[in-house]
């Protein structure tokens, strides 16, 4: 029984693990993706939208963007917001992990031979 103990304390760990990736993963992910699909937007509207060629609706767009990503890098404490999020996923992350690996050697060692017998 304390194999399929610790086969399941393990297998909660690695979905945990998996999942705590998977957000941490997303969060980067949106932070990057946004400010791209905020100048494949402008471009597209430039190009098919109103009609402008597509290299000269790249040369506005991007200025755009960068306005866009330094007007938002001005408001205060929101850069820094943002990164503590992110700290802080990760950190949840690292102590569910240490936790769940506690959970895991306290099963394992629970049911050692003599191990408590005093």
């Amino acid at each position: 029984m304390q194999t399929v103990e610790i086969i399941l304390a393990r297998l909660i760990q690695l979905v945990a693990c998996f999942f705590f990736t998977t957000i941490i993963m997303t969060y980067i992910g949106s932070i990057v993706l946004i400010p791209l699909v905020v100048l494949y937007a402008i471009i597209s509207f430039l190009d098919h939208g109103i009609g402008f060629n597509g290299i000269f609706a790249t040369i506005v767009a991007v200025p755009a963007v960068v306005w866009l990503g330094l007007t938002v890098y001005r408001i205060p404490n929101l850069v820094d917001k943002l990164v503590d999020t992110g700290l802080q996923l990760i950190k949840s992350a690292a102590q569910n992990y240490r936790d769940l690996d506690s959970i895991a050697s306290n099963i394992k060692g629970e049911s050692t031979p003599g191990a408590e017998q005093t």
